[in-house]
C-alpha cells in the first residue's frame, strides 16, 4: 500500500526530492511488518535447512504442537511439564498465570531441555498484566476502541513487544479483532475493540504494527469471528447462523484487512458456521473448508495458522485429543495449541502420516514454516533471559505514563451540563457516593480531598437497611457525584449488585443534579434505567487507578473527554457517540 501510494504520487507530478523525503519519513515499523508472512525463501534458509534435516520425523511433527506452562503452580507440576518438553521436544510453549521472574527462570530451564528452541507465547491482549503479577495491565480492548488516535495503540503494542522480548517470548496471541455486537457475549465482550468494523480493523492494524515492527509475532483472533455469540467456546460449541454475505460484510472484514496488511499469524476459533461448512457440528478448527478453503485459498493467508486451545469444551466435548489433533492438521492448521493429551495426539498424527491420511509433505511444509518464524523471531541466536532488574524494566516510567495517556484518551463523556458541573465543583453542598466498592479508592480520596466533600460507600451486596441510611444522608445535599464501580477482574456486561443497590442506582440516575461516573463495562449502561434523565454521564470502561485518575482530572477541569463509544447501548446511546 505504501509503495503503491508513492508511485501514484510520481504520476501526480511529485518531484524526486519530494519522493526521497516520502521514503525517509515512512514509519520504520511498516517495513518490518511487511516481511510477514514469511516466503518460501525464508523456509529454506541455511538455519531452517540445517535444523530441519537434524529433526527426525517424530520431532518434525512435535514442532507443530504448543504445550501449556504456568509459573504459579507447584514444583511438581513444573517438573512434569519439563519432562514432557524434554521427551517430546514441542515447537511451542504458552505460559499462563504466574510471576515474571519465576516464568523467565522456567523459560530458561525449559529451553535448555530443547535441542531446537521453542516459540514462547502468551495471551497478552492488554500486555503482560493479563497473565503476570507485578506487571502493567494496559486498558482492555473495549477501552482502546474508544480512543481516536490510533498511534497510541501502536505505541502501546510497541511497549508490549518490548516487554515480551524482555521476558524471552516471541508470540503474542493478540490482538482480538472479533466484532462484538452482542452484549450477551460472555467470552469476547470487553476484549473486543467494539462493534464498528472499520474501527476494529484500524485498531487491530495499529496493534500488529507495534508488535511485528518490534519483532513479536502478532496473532489475530478468533477466526472467522467470535463477536456475535452468546455461548462461551470454553464451555460448548457456539453456532453462528449467519449468511456468507453477512460474514463477508462484518465478521470477516477485519481479518481480510489485516491479512492484506501483513498479519503474521491467525488463531482459529472453536465454532460451527453453517454458511462456511454445512457438515453438521464441525468446528471451524477442524474444517478443511474453513481453514484450507476460506482462510488459505480464498483469503490468501500464507502465515502461521494456530488453533485455539484444544482443551476448550467447545471442541474437547466432542473429540478425543487424538482425533482433534489429526483433524486440525488435516484442516490446514500449522500448530495445535494445548492438546489435553500430547502423547496420544502425537501418536495419532504419526499413525495418520503412515496411513497417508496426512501427507508427509504437509508435515514437512508446516515444520519448515514454524522454523522460519523461529528464525524471524531470533531463536536462531537464542540467549537465556536475564532476571536482573526484571521488574524495574517491566515497569518503566515511560510505560506508566503511556498507560495513563491511554486511559485519559478513552474517557468518554456521553452527557454534560457545564452549569451542573460548575455547581458540583464550587458549591459546598456536594457529596460523593461510591457504589460497589469495599474500601477507599483513588477516585474518592482524590476528589474528596480536592473538593472537601464527604464520601459515602456501599458494597455490591448492600441491603435495604444500609441503603435507607445512605438516602437519609444524601437528602442533606444539593448535588451528588455517583461513582458506579465493578471491581471484578473481568468486568461483566451486567453488574452483580444486590437488587436493592441496583434499584438505588436506577433511582439516582434519574436525578438531574447527579453526576454519574461509570467505572464499568460499557454494556452496564443498558442495565440502568433512567439514564435518559441524567445530565452528566461519564464512562471510563473499567475500574482501574488510571481510569479513576482520568475521571478525577475530568471533573476538576484538567482534561476533556476525548473518547467515542465503541458499542451501542440499546437505543439510548449509539456507537461513535461522545462529546
Amino acid at each position: 500500500m505504501v509503495f503503491r501510494n508513492l508511485i501514484l504520487c510520481i504520476f501526480a507530478g511529485m518531484k524526486y526530492w519530494q519522493l526521497f523525503l516520502a521514503f525517509l519519513f515512512i514509519p520504520l515499523n511498516l517495513f518490518a511488518q511487511q516481511i510477514l508472512p514469511l516466503n518460501e525463501k525464508a523456509m529454506h534458509s541455511p538455519y531452517v535447512d540445517s535444523v530441519f534435516h537434524r529433526l527426525s520425523r517424530k520431532k518434525r511433527i512435535a514442532q507443530l504442537f504448543i504445550v501449556p506452562a504456568y509459573s504459579n503452580k507447584s514444583p511438581r507440576f513444573q517438573d512434569s511439564i519439563g519432562k514432557l518438553i524434554k521427551k517430546y521436544q514441542p515447537g511451542g510453549i504458552i505460559f499462563f498465570q504466574g510471576s515474571p521472574k519465576k516464568q523467565l527462570m522456567l523459560e530458561n530451564c525449559y529451553q535448555e531441555l530443547l535441542k531446537t528452541k521453542s516459540l514462547i507465547a502468551m495471551d497478552g491482549e492488554w500486555g503482560l498484566g493479563m497473565r503476570l503479577d507485578s506487571t502493567i495491565s494496559f486498558p482492555y480492548q473495549m477501552s482502546l476502541g474508544a480512543i481516536q488516535d490510533n498511534m497510541l495503540i501502536s505505541k502501546m503494542s510497541s511497549q508490549i513487544a518490548l516487554d515480551f522480548k524482555r521476558m524471552g517470548m516471541q508470540i503474542n496471541f493478540a490482538p482480538d479483532i472479533d466484532i462484538n455486537n452482542n452484549p450477551d457475549n460472555s467470552v469476547i465482550n470487553f476484549r473486543s475493540f467494539g462493534e464498528i468494523r472499520d474501527n476494529v480493523a484500524a485498531k487491530g492494524l495499529a496493534y500488529i504494527q507495534g508488535l511485528q515492527g518490534n519483532g513479536i509475532l502478532a496473532t489475530i483472533k478468533h477466526f472467522p469471528g467470535h463477536g456475535d455469540t452468546n455461548v462461551d467456546s470454553h464451555l460448548d460449541l457456539p453456532v453462528l447462523p449467519f449468511s456468507r454475505m453477512r460474514l463477508d460484510s462484518l465478521e470477516l472484514y477485519p481479518f481480510r484487512k489485516l491479512i492484506n496488511s501483513g498479519a503474521g499469524a491467525v488463531m482459529i476459533a472453536h465454532m460451527h458456521v453453517n454458511s462456511i461448512d454445512s457438515a453438521r457440528g464441525v468446528p471451524t478448527t477442524l474444517s478443511k473448508i474453513a481453514v484450507n478453503g476460506l482462510l488459505r485459498s480464498e483469503m490468501h493467508f500464507k502465515g502461521l495458522i494456530i488453533t485455539d486451545a484444544m482443551n476448550m469444551l467447545g471442541l474437547a466435548k466432542y473429540y478425543t485429543p487424538a482425533q482433534a489433533a489429526v483433524l486440525a492438521l488435516q484442516a490446514g492448521n500449522d500448530m495445535v495449541e494445548m492438546s489435553p493429551d500430547l502423547p496420544a495426539a502425537l501418536k495419532a498424527v504419526r499413525k495418520a502420516v503412515r496411513r497417508k491420511e496426512i501427507l508427509k509433505s504437509d508435515i514437512e511444509y508446516k515444520c519448515r514454516k514454524v522454523l522460519a518464524y523461529k528464525e524471524w523471531a531470533g531463536l536462531n541466536n537464542y540467549v537465556p533471559g536475564d532476571t536482573t532488574k526484571l521488574l524495574q524494566d517491566l515497569n518503566s516510567n515511560a510505560a506508566v505514563e503511556l498507560l495513563q495517556k491511554l486511559s485519559d484518551s478513552s474517557l468518554t463523556v456521553l452527557k454534560q451540563s457545564r452549569a451542573i458541573m460548575n455547581s458540583i465543583v464550587t458549591l459546598k453542598k456536594t457529596v460523593l457516593l461510591e457504589l460497589g466498592v469495599n474500601g477507599n479508592t483513588l477516585f474518592a480520596d482524590s476528589l474528596g480531598q480536592a473538593l472537601k466533600i464527604p464520601v459515602f460507600r456501599l458494597t455490591k451486596s448492600a441491603d435495604q437497611k444500609a441503603i435507607d441510611s445512605i438516602k437519609v444522608s444524601l437528602s442533606k445535599f444539593d448535588y451528588a457525584i455517583i461513582a458506579i464501580h465493578d471491581q471484578r477482574l473481568r468486568p461483566g456486561a451486567r453488574l452483580n449488585f444486590s437488587k436493592p443497590l441496583l434499584d438505588l442506582t436506577t433511582e439516582l440516575a434519574g436525578h438531574a443534579h447527579n453526576m454519574l461516573v461509570f467505572f464499568t463495562n460499557a454494556y452496564v449502561l443498558g442495565q440502568i434505567n433512567n439514564l435518559g434523565e441524567a445530565q452528566n454521564l461519564v464512562l471510563t470502561y473499567q475500574d482501574s487507578k488510571p481510569a479513576e485518575l482520568s475521571a478525577f482530572n475530568y471533573i476538576m477541569g484538567r482534561q476533556k473527554g476525548c473518547g467515542k463509544l465503541p458499542v451501542s447501548i440499546g437505543t439510548l446511546f449509539h456507537a461513535g457517540q461522545g462529546l
